[in-house]
């Protein structure tokens, strides 16, 4: 290629080693080639071997503990959790039912079963029994809010004696005594005194009767229903969503591995067999124990959807560009086997597959075909540039070994740089995947050449066409103007990094990191949609951080100090279930007894009604309105006035009929008959309800029921605090958002676990890990590329080439929207590994075209079998990855189609950067001088010209 610089004959067929048929690879081909069986025979026990171990050992694991590892404090921390407090990781039952009932009896069923002898569940919770708080529930009523109970309750206590013994006409008589006793105390000219709830009392009291009379089906709520605190008159001690759903938990025994999947297996099983007893009832399964078996079903079985797909994939592209089937597909079986051996291995360490080593087998058959592929795209060249019929033997696939184990050594050493990382999946991904590789490497050089030697035996006429030649006009291009090539694809590259980095209108960048876990799960599993449901429920949500304490006073300490700060929306321990200023309350509750002692009796005889007397008791009320309307007018407040006249008015609904027919009288004396009774029976349920609560005595944890207690007191005895972060202030899954309510915590209490520490620290973990394997893969690949060119200039060039290639990559994915996540963290590597060895080949080449003297112009890079094998073993990689891109799971399709378009960027980056660059170092070409220069010389489209002489000498090294 550089004509200032001519090299001697010798040095020009030996200094590109790989292409000399004497190296050490050619040696190593022809004796595969003429003992194949032995080579066959080696493959098929290992491959025999391996795929018994594997389906007999090899497991697949769920847990994201395994995951990440073990030997960090925060995950021990959270397995301790588990421990001791069990239901922080229990399986969610929600069951939606048309009646309360419904659901309280298929939630009593289902954990029937669930505590069942030889079930593999510790039991099940969804709430407390009524009787269980019996006595209790006032004492849990802030001190404030039950003084105002006491207070209500006695100002009312006249009113329900008078509807008590005198029914509807006694209690509108005693309101209308209410009004002239509120107009007496403030003077004739005053007005009412009564305020605006007073009115809407009368008012509502004034429309329930007139529905009465009308003989309503169902009665108005009575006006006393106000006075019985929330959660005393309707008290529920289960837990429901906001949308009215039962929420049941049941806890596995098993903390992880194949029991637990088992377990949830199982409750689905029991879920679907109380169906037909409850028609009407659905029942829906969440959690992370839910979660783990559902994501590792959508792995599973993508990861074989995906590996079936690139291996037909595979069959097709190879078919279609060597125009043949049983090359292709014999090529692929060593490609198989590989992936057999490692999984083989596996099954041995670490003895398992977790929710990234799952996809092992696609990413070995998307990488590891480079090296056979780049042996047959030799082949095809040295056989398309034969001018006559070969003899002997001669194993043209032994030509690129050394290029293509190069290139899987920088691509198994990149992998290996993930021993370096704190993430125990990460780390076992790249140590499975650089023994597929180097395996991959092994079965190419052992398959390759006797594949091509027995479908292209010597003596038969080359039919092929030239390598590469689709890539000439590229190869010109670049050898014309390589700096204009070199600025367009850096000015590209340049622009996808500015179009990433874009502020959006949040002041976010366009390309941005998305943590949640839940949005890489297929969003179709019910318990993906189930979990964001209950996350997005601030009554029932989990995502709480755990402060575990030793003693009571602790708890009241940190507990005070937690509320108190901005991100925290609560607090839940046991405090919140031994109520404090127990002694103040029960003097409280003890006043109220009092007071209900003297309203019960009214209720006791049997329910007095009559039409006569609520007219009576209307017109009473009338009059007296009408007098405090006249008051207020007459001091000049016609606005006070204005309700109560429309309250007068409203009473004429039950004012006497003269005209009235006998019949329709009694009509309506039985619907008023009868709403009495309805409002009678109500109100003494109400009162006796409150009565049995007046009989509180102080509340120890002794006296909690089981299941409550041991949501806060540990089997260690042990104390737990649940904060929940405030929705308003804190988002979780935001990195910023989520360190800023840690350390808010930590500041208080260093020790806190829980699901945003886990999710904190693997996100940390993951990123950190990535980061750091990626820097280390570059250094190992510096350092073979150094090794291997024994120059600066490729592993250089390398760099620029990755660099334009990351561009490119970050561009597109910004243009379509992408996010960044921690499973498409991984793509980065492998686009890493691919576009390194393609630059490893093509630099390989261009050493080669200038170590051989040309008398026709420049000789080719990419119009060669190394731009064929580039080519091709990138598409290779995007049909592989592309896959994985078809995938359900989320996390997994991203990191497919990442992975795709990266190599794709890397790829289209070594065609273009790594040809321009090596064209600019050396400079432009000129002619070598035609005499004394011994060796061989070529013309147009690299056809050897070699003198006779040599020519000769060189058939006899072949024949040997």
């Amino acid at each position: 290629m550089d004509g200032r610089r001519p090299l001697p004959y010798k040095r020009t067929m030996r200094g590109a080693g790989e292409d000399d048929e004497r190296g050490a690879w050619a040696r190593l081909a022809r004796r595969v080639v003429a003992r194949p069986g032995r080579a066959a025979a080696v493959l098929l026990v290992t491959g025999l071997a391996a795929l018994l171990l594997g389906r007999a050992r090899l497991v697949v694991s769920a847990d994201r503990t395994d995951l990440l590892g073990r030997q960090h404090a925060y995950a021990r921390s959270f397995g301790d959790l588990q421990d001791d407090f069990g239901d922080v990781d229990s399986i969610v039952v929600l069951v939606s039912a048309p009646a309360r009932e419904a659901a309280l009896g298929f939630a009593a069923d289902l954990a029937a079963a669930a505590a069942a002898p030889g079930a593999p569940f510790r039991g099940a919770f969804y709430g407390v029994p009524d009787e269980a708080l019996q006595g209790k529930a006032l004492l849990f009523l802030d001190l404030a809010d039950l003084e105002e109970v006491e207070r209500r309750l006695t100002a009312a206590a006249g009113a329900l004696v008078a509807f008590g013994e005198g029914g509807a006409g006694g209690l509108l008589e005693h309101a209308a005594a209410r009004v002239r006793a509120l107009v007496a105390a403030a003077g004739a000219d005053a007005g009412p005194e009564a305020g605006p709830d007073d009115l809407a009392l009368l008012a509502g009291l004034v429309d329930a009767l007139s529905e009465g009379l009308a003989g309503g089906a169902a009665p108005r709520g009575p006006p006393w229903r106000e006075l019985i605190p929330a959660g005393i008159a309707d008290r529920d001690g289960y837990v429901w969503t906001r949308d009215g759903r039962l929420v049941l938990l049941v806890e596995p025994r098993a903390r992880a591995g194949p029991e637990r999947l088992a377990a949830v297996e199982a409750l689905r099983a029991l879920v679907d067999a109380r169906r037909a007893a409850w028609p009407g009832v659905t029942a829906g399964l969440t959690g992370n124990p839910v979660l783990e078996a559902d994501e590792l079903a959508t792995f599973v079985h993508d990861a074989r959807r995906a590996t079936v797909a690139a291996l037909l994939g595979l069959v097709v592209l190879l078919a279609a560009s060597l125009r043949r089937v049983v090359i292709p597909l014999l090529v692929l079986l060593g490609l198989v086997w590989a992936v057999v051996v490692t999984l083989g291995v596996a099954a041995l360490w670490p003895g398992h597959l977790n929710l990234v080593t799952v996809v092992v087998g696609a990413l070995i058959l998307g990488i590891g075909a480079d090296g056979a592929l780049h042996l047959v795209a030799r082949h095809a060249e040295a056989r398309a540039a034969e001018r006559r019929p070969a003899r002997g033997r001669r194993p043209r696939a032994g030509r690129g070994g050394r290029r293509a184990a190069a290139a899987a050594l920088t691509m198994i050493l990149a992998f290996l740089a993930t021993l370096f990382t704190e993430v125990e999946g990460v780390r076992e991904l790249g140590v499975l995947a650089g023994l597929g590789l180097g395996l991959c490497l092994a079965a190419s050089l052992a398959l390759v050449p006797p594949l091509v030697a027995w479908a292209d035996p010597p003596g038969r006429p080359p039919r092929h066409r030239p390598a590469g030649w689709r890539l000439a006009r590229l190869d010109a291009l670049v050898e014309r103007r390589p700096a204009a090539v070199l600025l367009a694809a850096t000015g590209l590259a340049a622009a996808g990094v500015a179009l990433a980095l874009t502020p959006q209108p949040d002041g976010r960048p366009r390309l941005r990191y998305e943590p949640n876990l839940l949005r890489l799960q297929a969003q179709s599993l019910e318990s993906v949609r189930l979990a964001s449901e209950l996350l997005a429920d601030e009554g029932v949500t989990g995502m709480f951080a755990a402060v575990v304490v030793e003693d009571l006073p602790s708890l009241v300490r940190v507990e005070a100090a937690v509320s108190d700060l901005p991100t925290v929306a609560r607090a839940e321990s046991l405090l919140d279930v031994v109520p404090p200023d127990q002694e103040e309350k029960l003097a409280v509750v003890r006043r109220l007894a009092a007071t209900l002692a003297r309203v019960a009796p009214a209720l006791a005889g049997p329910p007095p009604h009559g039409l006569a007397a609520a007219e009576r008791g209307a017109e009473a009320l009338q009059a007296a309105l009408e007098e405090a309307a006249r008051g207020a007018l007459a001091a000049g407040r016609a606005p006070e006035a204005s309700p109560v006249l429309r309250l007068q008015e409203r009473l004429e609904a039950l004012a006497p009929r003269p005209a009235e027919p006998p019949a329709a009288r009694a009509r309506r004396a039985a619907a008023l008959g009868a709403w009495e009774a309805a409002w009678r029976a109500d109100l003494r349920a109400a009162l006796e309800r409150l009565e049995a609560e007046c009989a509180a005595r102080p509340v120890t944890v002794d006296d909690l029921p089981a299941e409550v207690r041991a949501r806060f007191v540990g089997k260690t005895g042990r104390l737990l605090l649940r904060v929940y972060p405030a929705p308003g202030e804190v988002d979780v899954w935001a990195r910023a958002g989520r360190e800023r309510f840690l350390s808010d915590l930590r500041r208080v209490v260093p020790d806190v676990g829980g699901f945003p520490v886990q999710l904190h620290e693997s996100d940390r973990l993951l990123t950190a890990g990535v980061r750091r394997a990626g820097l280390l893969a570059v250094a190992f690949a510096a350092l073979v590329l150094l090794a291997h060119f024994r120059s600066p200039l490729v592993p250089l060039v390398a760099a620029a080439t990755l660099l334009v290639g990351a561009g490119l990559a970050l561009g597109v994915l910004a243009l379509l929207g992408a996010e960044l996540n921690p499973a498409n963290l991984l793509a980065a590597p492998l686009a890493l590994g691919v576009g390194v060895g393609q630059v490893i080949h093509l630099a390989r080449r261009e050493r080669e075209a200038r170590a051989v003297a040309s008398v026709g112009g420049p000789q080719p890079v990419l119009g060669t079998s190394a731009g064929r094998g580039v080519v091709l073993s990138g598409l290779a990689a995007l049909v592989a990855f592309g896959a994985l891109g078809l995938a359900d799971h989320r996390g997994l399709a991203t990191l497919g189609r990442s992975a795709c378009l990266g190599a794709a960027a890397c790829m289209a980056a070594a065609l273009v950067v790594t040809p321009a660059l090596l064209r600019l170092r050396a400079g432009p070409w000129r002619a070598p001088p035609r005499e004394g220069l011994r060796g061989p010389k070529t013309g147009p489209g690299g056809a050897p010209r070699r003198p006779p002489e040599e020519e000769a000498e060189v058939e006899e090294d072949e024949d040997e």
